[in-house]
């Protein structure tokens, strides 16, 4: 026990078997030690070895099989504790993962515009204006119809469209869209 009358406190520290313990002002704290088991005895925030699986994008999609790492008490960053059900097919996007619903006008980092995960690229349809008829009954707004089609650009390439004048006189005017795939 070293008591420093300067600080008004005392220290005492024993071991007990595998264990140190401290007695810091009568209030006995106990450090426990299990050497062997520690993954990572050079850093102490990490201390047990969990099964992994990667997911560098952190979208909750993983890929490859069970690995293992030296983490705290929650797995390490880029990893999920469990396997996907579907594995993700392009780790390094969040929004390329199995079941994605969105249509995007650029590639997902590796060329591809495959964000579904289904092994295919589909292009988001398009609606145009083929006609523009003349001005409604209120002499102000115009009456156009229409269709949807899928556009011949490639994904991420520009493609032109018609499309209505909102506001009398009626006409149709070209404009220029991305397409959008997934």
């Amino acid at each position: 026990m070293v008591n420093d009358p300067q600080f008004g406190f005392g220290v005492a520290v024993r071991r007990s078997g595998g264990n140190i313990e401290a007695d810091v002002d009568h209030m006995w704290l106990e450090v426990f030690t299990d050497q062997g088991t520690d993954c990572d005895d050079g850093n102490n925030t990490v201390w047990a070895t969990r099964a992994v699986f990667i997911d560098a994008d952190n979208d909750h999609y993983t890929v490859g099989s069970e690995l293992t790492r030296c983490a705290a008490s929650t797995v390490p960053t880029g990893t999920c504790q469990r396997a996907s059900a579907s594995a993700d097919c392009y780790d390094s996007n969040a929004n390329a993962r199995p079941g994605q619903t969105t249509y995007y006008s650029s590639n997902r980092g590796d060329g591809s515009f495959d964000y579904n995960c289904d092994g295919n690229t589909s292009k988001q349809s398009v609606s145009e204006d083929t006609s523009c008829d003349a001005c409604a009954g209120d002499g102000v707004t115009c009456v156009a119809t229409g269709r949807t089609y899928t556009p011949s650009a490639g994904c991420g390439n520009s493609t032109t469209d018609d499309y209505c004048s909102t506001a009398c006189p009626c006409s149709l005017t070209q404009r220029s869209t991305t397409v959008r795939c997934r």
